[in-house]
């Protein structure tokens, strides 16, 4: 399995107004602030061909890349034909059941080489960011001179983006394994309500992954940027942020496997 914990759903949430998808990336860059840290824009001077990443925290030498997942891989033509294809033939060797029409599925119900089949389709995107990602954290902690830094992506996606965040984690799992990527140490994935007519009957979910084999960022800081991701959004669309049935400033924590 990539991973080595499982996640539950949180509880259910009311209706909330949408956040489109095009805002997210400016509003965390807000949060990260509120939260300590400075745009690294600010402090580093534009260089011909290098691009750098979004914040850094100075006092714990870490740096953050803000990515948002503009749109629902499952509603494009092509990857929604790729994946029927691939559960046609997996069902057609009776790995698992036929599945006609169109379908929402789970990955965690599916066998482990189906689901892998899946990912290895569905996450060429994911797998995109995360190298761009870590060519600019990497970057950036060198201008900055820093000797124990620590890299960390957060990716926003819609809520119903590949079912769920766990999946996002997985294809994490898949891309970050051994020398892969070695600027990031982990992934904190955000959902949102980017469409006011889809909402989820269950809370949204916020899980920090961290890589087993490397120094994971501050979970001080993860839990502050956190609050203040929490709070940004609910003075955006004014209204409170959807709460998980969990105590104060505590929230998913999950392992990458290698």
């Amino acid at each position: 399995a990539m991973l080595t914990l499982a996640m539950d759903d949180a509880q259910s949430q009311p209706s909330v107004p949408a956040l489109p998808i095009e805002d997210a990336h400016d509003l965390m860059c807000k949060a990260l602030v509120r939260a300590g840290g400075v745009l690294c824009e600010e402090m580093l001077k534009p260089v011909d061909g290098v691009k750098i990443a979004d914040v850094a925290f100075l006092n714990d030498q870490l740096v953050i890349e803000v990515k948002t997942l503009a749109s629902d891989r499952n509603k494009l033509e092509s990857v929604r034909k790729k994946a029927r294809s691939i559960l046609d033939k997996w069902a057609a060797s009776g790995h698992i059941p036929h599945m006609p029409g169109e379908v929402s599925v789970n990955l965690g119900d599916l066998p482990a080489e189906v689901a892998e089949d899946l990912l290895r389709n569905v996450g060429n995107r994911i797998a995109t960011e995360l190298t761009n990602a870590n060519r600019q954290i990497k970057q950036t902690m060198e201008r900055l001179g820093y000797s124990h830094p620590v890299g960390l992506v957060i990716i926003i996606t819609p809520w119903h983006f590949a079912s769920h965040v766990g999946v996002i984690g997985a294809i994490a799992g898949r891309n970050l394994k051994g020398t892969n990527r070695r600027g990031i140490n982990g992934v904190l994935a955000i959902e949102i309500i980017s469409d006011g007519d889809n909402v989820p009957d269950r809370g949204l979910a916020m899980v920090n992954f961290t890589r087993t084999e490397m120094v994971p960022a501050n979970p001080v800081v993860v839990g502050q940027i956190v609050e203040s991701w929490r709070s940004t959004v609910s003075e955006h669309l004014g209204v409170p942020f959807p709460r998980e049935d969990r105590p104060e400033g505590e929230f998913e924590r999950m392992y990458l496997a290698n």
